[in-house]
């Protein structure tokens, strides 16, 4: 098991440090200032130093993906998770690292690209991939909607994510489409949803079933 996080961790920090190469051999091209984050106009309003953004922000994703895979082996059996899930909870984070810094790189060299679009784009696959597998993740501690409620009670748990993951396959649909209409309300609103509705509906079921 130990070798097998380990190897999990040094591959997911060298894919998450892999854009430091191409920014690297840009990097007198770049601007003094890179924009980390763009508004849903796709402008910059969030800026650090080119050497932040190079150098740095690749070791913040090295740092999450230690985290997750340290953390997210403690507390539960792996049995209890499904394949697919045990996957996105590796590899998920040194990909988006990587799409996260072409994306910063891109945009400071200017090249046209499209950064909002294609950031709703995977985000709303993403979430897509994640609602369907959503009801068959069984009660455990590293992945799910880990609320009070749901991690007390098997029922209460596989109901909430029984309509979790509807609501994330259509809100994830409804992000994909608002990187073609460029709507802010279409990425704001289904997010909103995907947080509180299932919260909310665990916490009238647990209420429902101390009633009874």
């Amino acid at each position: 098991m130990k070798k097998r996080i380990n190897l999990t961790i040094v591959s997911g920090s060298l894919i998450s440090l892999l854009p430091m190469i191409p920014s690297a051999l840009l990097y007198d091209k770049l601007p003094e200032l890179v924009a980390i984050h763009l508004n849903t106009s796709g402008v910059g309003d969030n800026y650090v130093p080119k050497a932040i953004a190079v150098f740095g922000i690749p070791w913040v994703f090295v740092a999450l993906t230690i985290i997750i895979n340290v953390l997210g082996n403690n507390g539960s059996k792996e049995e209890d998770i499904s394949r697919v899930m045990k996957l996105l909870r590796k590899w998920m984070v040194p990909v988006v690292a990587v799409f996260v810094q072409i994306s910063i790189l891109a945009h400071a060299l200017t090249l046209g690209y499209n950064a909002v679009f294609y950031s709703r784009l995977v985000a709303g696959f993403l979430i897509v991939i994640i609602g369907n597998y959503l009801p068959k993740c069984r009660r455990n501690n590293i992945i799910g909607i880990r609320l009070p409620w749901t991690l007390q009670d098997a029922d209460n748990w596989n109901k909430t994510h029984r309509l979790a993951g509807y609501l994330w396959i259509v809100c994830g649909l409804i992000i994909m489409a608002s990187a073609f209409f460029q709507i802010s309300l279409l990425m704001v609103l289904p997010l909103a949803v995907m947080v509180t509705v299932p919260g909310g509906y665990s916490f009238w079921l647990n209420k429902t079933h101390n009633i009874n």
